[in-house]
């Protein structure tokens, strides 16, 4: 059985596992930033401005980017969030989404676009301190669910889930810090960056990493 795993996601670029099932699971990344930097923190409230998804309950994250923008798209039950993840030497920003097979092109695209639009400036700072208080609150209560470990762990990367945390005060301070233009740079690291991608279920109207 091939597993996809966080390595070879970053360092071969592309991997489809077709399975045939009926839900489309995939992950666009691209390189973030490194443990402890402004940057970083950046990432942590633009992961937030798009929203952080399965980490909070069905519905109640209605008004994240991500979702309003992939409903756009289409009327067919789906989940998206974004996420990032800090190492010493580097770190992965990207989007994560969960679709209808047939769907899958369609709602992968609208939450990239989401992103493009951050990078452009479509971002208010009601947004970032809107983020900046979603991202405390998160800190406080730092438990992935187990629904985000399931979803993570089908790409093998447990990596995501298990980042240090500093004091929740501390951190706090910090993400407090985080001005929109910074969100808006985070962004645009995202757009501009060296993608990778990883995919697995029913994958025909998924498209390749060179079609996005």
């Amino acid at each position: 059985q091939h597993h996809i795993t966080f390595y070879s996601v970053v360092f071969l670029g592309e991997i489809r596992k077709q399975t045939g099932d009926s839900l489309v699971h995939a992950a666009i990344v691209a390189e973030g930033a490194v443990t402890g930097s402004r940057e970083a923190d950046a990432f942590s409230v633009l992961q937030h401005v798009l929203g952080a998804g399965p980490l909070v309950r069905r519905g109640s994250s209605v008004t994240s980017k991500l979702t309003q923008g992939v409903a756009k798209a289409t009327s067919k039950p789906f989940d998206v969030s974004a996420f990032n993840v800090n190492y010493s030497d580097s770190g992965l920003f990207g989007v994560y989404t969960i679709s209808q097979a047939p769907n899958a092109g369609e709602v992968i695209k609208a939450a990239l676009n989401q992103v493009k639009a951050v990078a452009q400036g479509s971002v208010t700072d009601a947004d970032v301190t809107v983020a900046n208080n979603s991202l405390n609150n998160y800190n406080k209560q730092s438990v992935p669910s187990s629904k985000k470990k399931r979803l993570l762990n089908e790409i093998g990367s447990e990596s995501l889930v298990s980042g240090t945390h500093t004091s929740p005060s501390a951190a706090a301070q910090k993400i407090d810090s985080v001005t929109t233009a910074d969100v808006v740079n985070a962004a645009k690291k995202f757009v501009s960056g060296k993608k990778s991608m990883a995919a697995t279920g029913d994958l025909g109207n998924t498209p390749f990493l060179d079609e996005l």
